[in-house]
């Protein structure tokens, strides 16, 4: 029976169970990533695996790497289309290296000259010291760079290797998972079940909405470039829709240093579809996140962009599943251990 003392005993196992999942969370996740993403893979194509041998009868470990390969190559292709979008929009800037620089050399002199004008200095003093501290800064790179370069490469192939073999252990593990997935449920599945359930679920609603919301991002960012006569529209507003999954940067890391070069280079009309851009995409994360995410899980939209920025802050890229995933069982927990036993102990006083 439950009475204020229980109350209170519940809520202290909560924050047990808080500092406990935070810890394993922040020490033990990172070392198993790879099984734990295989797992979810296995977990969210195992009905199409399931299907694929019902119909065909095509083994388990056999539609597991026919899908999974499928998977790898849409992922390889989306990613190939940001770069696209970046290497194209970057031959641009290099083959009209001079015009850029000569706009951003005009911008810094009516900069300057306003300054000097307001401040009474003479005129040209802050435009040759600008000069000046861009000469000392291409000197120092152009001492640095080989070192840098050399230091970049290694560190590199490094990251490389590492991405290489987390690919290879995430694709090994997803395989066995989904092979053995029917054994597998009989035994520890089966006993944390409901759990599991809640926890696969919220990850399938989760990437599932960010997929949409990216998807819908991406259109009206590609619509927005078109309009405003940019190359390599739709690799670039792929590009930025993917950014947006990143809270408090999204889109603007993108539009934003587009939308001041359009100003600089006096095209208003280009720069007020890219700030059209802009705000639609917010408006459309504003709208759908919430919508696609917190009305199905329960889960409020603060803890949710709370647990987002946090899981990044502790955890770096990750974070944004593992954050809101952390919110999300200790919201389970909550209900279980204090709602529940709270309303209990009010049905038993009445």
């Amino acid at each position: 029976m439950w009475n204020v003392r229980g109350e209170n005993r519940a809520k202290w196992i909560f924050t047990g169970v808080a500092v406990a999942l935070f810890l394993v969370f922040r020490f033990v996740v990172p070392l198993i990533y790879p099984f734990l993403v295989g797992a979810v893979l296995a977990a969210v194509l195992y009905p199409v695996i399931r299907f694929l041998h019902r119909k065909f009868h095509i083994g388990k470990g056999i539609g597991a790497l026919i899908v999974l390969t499928l998977l790898a190559l849409v992922v390889i292709a989306v990613f190939g289309l940001c770069g696209y979008g970046i290497v194209e929009k970057g031959y641009e800037i290099f083959c009209d290296y001079e015009k850029y620089m000569k706009v951003m050399e005009q911008g810094a002199d009516l900069c300057c000259d306003w300054i000097e004008t307001r401040l009474h200095l003479q005129k040209g003093y802050l435009m040759q010291e600008v000069k000046g501290v861009m000469t000392r800064m291409a000197d120092g790179w152009q001492e640095t760079m080989i070192p840098d370069v050399f230091e970049g490469s290694m560190s590199g192939l490094k990251k490389l290797f590492s991405a290489g073999a987390f690919l290879v252990f995430t694709f090994l593990s997803a395989v066995l998972i989904i092979k053995e997935w029917d054994e597998q449920r009989g035994g520890i599945f089966l006993e944390c079940k409901k759990y599991l359930e809640k926890v696969l679920d919220f990850l399938k609603i989760f990437l599932g909405a960010q997929i949409r919301i990216i998807g819908v991002i991406a259109l009206v960012c590609l619509v927005g470039f078109f309009l405003a006569g940019m190359k390599g529209a739709f690799g670039l507003a792929l590009l930025t829709a993917c950014m947006d999954v990143l809270p408090f940067i999204g889109t603007g890391i993108i539009i934003v240093p587009l939308l001041l070069w359009r100003v600089v280079n006096a095209q208003y009309y280009q720069a007020f579809l890219l700030l059209v851009t802009y705000i639609c995409c917010m408006i459309a994360r504003e709208y759908l996140e919430p919508k696609f995410i917190s009305e199905k899980t329960g889960v409020s939209p603060v803890l949710t962009l709370l647990g987002i920025y946090v899981g990044i802050r502790i955890l770096g890229f990750p974070g944004i599943v593992l954050g809101p995933l952390y919110v999300l069982i200790l919201h389970i927990f909550y209900v279980e251990l204090v709602e529940n036993n709270v309303s209990e102990a009010d049905a038993e006083r009445e």
